[in-house]
């Protein structure tokens, strides 16, 4: 795995580093920060990757970064799956499976 997208529920450092533990250093974690959050205080020594997303965010808006972070793939997957899971549930009105 070398890229992780969630939503906000997941944010926070015991998520980043659960993941960089089991994948190693170079997983691509994006969360989106809250908007009312703010940078560590050793942010500008030691950046972690929230204050890497709250910097850009920041400097560009959100929508830019989340385009350039991949984070708008994450609602296009789920999207996706919630396409297909309908459309395979019983009485969906899909015509797969229908004579």
């Amino acid at each position: 795995m070398d890229l992780f997208l969630a939503d906000g529920a997941c944010d926070g450092e015991p998520t980043v580093d659960a993941l960089t533990e089991r994948f190693g250093s170079s997983i691509k974690v994006t969360i989106p920060p809250p908007k009312n959050a703010i940078l560590s205080p050793d942010a500008t020594q030691n950046p972690s990757i929230c204050d890497r997303h709250i910097a850009d965010i920041t400097a560009y808006g959100r929508m830019a970064w989340q385009t350039s972070s991949r984070y708008n793939h994450r609602s296009r997957i789920e999207t996706h799956l919630i396409m297909h899971a309908t459309h395979a549930l019983p009485g969906s009105g899909s015509a797969v499976g229908k004579s």
